[in-house]
């Protein structure tokens, strides 16, 4: 959950604060996010030329911790994630799983969520920016739900079992988890030894400075090599994973498990899963008419709509699928990318989810 909605949340909960009778701010929800001193630490300071400034080490213990570092870490990751995408109100149930990500094929605006209300073409909808704004882009209006749909039923690297189910988390997304501490903590120590590198950089370098900066890059040394040997047990367990194809009734399931309305949990499950997605996906384009954008090879040969979402995959994987008119949970057309070179593209033609060829499979 982002800083807004954590603090909506407070506030129409009732959560006291510490000292405001006036409730919860972003900004003070930011500090205590942000704060060591939730790890037990206390940085003691002093005052120079009027500026505050960091005296001696922090200590340790000084506080009872309140969280663990695994989590403070993976909360900074997410925090910085959010600085790029993901930003903005969400609404009652974590309308748009998209925020931040989805982009129009045609002129890289950003895909917004419309609103039209009511009525026979009426509901929510995914549509680009840029056509929204007549800014000279011909994209068109795509269903929202129908495309969440397609999107969580085809992009098999989303974990639906592990998210929907916390109670019986997989290995898999724990191991994601653990990465994500370290990226957090790697992001911290890269911002640390910038301002480190920036002291060095002054005429009077001190030489206590000099081994903090050693310290840190020792730190961030031993952090990458864990975070290599998580990254390569996930590739592992993935390939090891049971092969059995999920029938067309059990994804539907899993679907209607995220866009289940009413539910008490449901903000925090599509928020989990919106996480899940920053994390995951490094790029999703949307184009939504039969017309080649600039810039991208991939286009269907089969009959249909002509609309199509490709998504690549922060480990290198891509895909772009062409939904069937009519039915989010068919496609008419599959492209699979493998990560790196020497993995040509596999396409499946008109295949229903029922078949093998959508199941979990090795790219070609």
């Amino acid at each position: 959950m982002g800083i807004y909605s954590i603090t909506t949340s407070l506030n129409q909960s009732g959560v006291p604060t510490f000292d405001s009778p006036n409730g919860w701010h972003t900004s003070y929800v930011t500090k205590i996010l942000c704060n060591r001193a939730v790890l037990g630490e206390f940085q003691p300071h002093r005052r120079e030329n009027g500026k505050r400034i960091p005296d001696g080490e922090p200590s340790r213990s000084y506080y009872p911790a309140i969280v663990d570092e695994e989590l403070f870490y993976r909360a900074q990751l997410a925090k910085s994630e959010r600085r790029i995408s993901g930003k903005g109100r969400k609404g009652a149930a974590f309308t748009n799983l998209f925020s931040g990500l989805a982009v129009c094929a045609y002129c890289n605006s950003p895909m917004k969520l419309e609103n039209k209300g009511s009525g026979r073409k009426g509901g929510t909808y995914l549509v680009c920016h840029g056509a929204l704004r007549k800014f000279g882009c011909p994209a068109i209006r795509w269903r929202y739900r129908d495309f969440e749909t397609s999107f969580l039923a085809f992009v098999e690297e989303v974990d639906l079992d592990g998210l929907t189910n916390e109670a019986a988390e997989s290995a898999k997304l724990r191991l994601e988890s653990d990465i994500a501490a370290i990226k957090g903590e790697l992001a911290q120590i890269e911002r640390l030894m910038e301002k480190t590198f920036a002291v060095l950089a002054t005429d009077d370098p001190i030489e206590f400075v000099r081994a903090k900066l050693k310290e840190q890059e020792a730190r961030k040394a031993e952090l990458s090599k864990r975070r290599q040997s998580y990254e390569k047990e996930r590739e592992q367990l993935v390939s090891r994973q049971d092969q059995t194809h999920r029938s067309k009734e059990e994804v539907r399931e899993l679907v209607a498990r995220v866009q289940r309305e009413g539910t008490a949990d449901i903000f925090k499950l599509r928020a989990r899963l919106a996480s899940h997605l920053k994390v995951l996906v490094e790029h999703l384009f949307v184009a939504t008419l039969p017309k080649q954008p600039n810039g991208h090879k991939t286009m269907r040969h089969s009959k249909g709509d002509g609309r199509y979402f490709e998504i690549w995959l922060r480990d290198g994987h891509g895909r772009v699928v062409y939904p069937a008119v009519g039915d989010p949970l068919r496609y008419d057309e599959q492209v699979i990318v493998g990560a790196g070179k020497g993995n040509p593209p596999r396409v499946s033609s008109a295949r229903s989810i029922t078949l093998s060829h959508i199941s979990r499979r090795q790219p070609a």
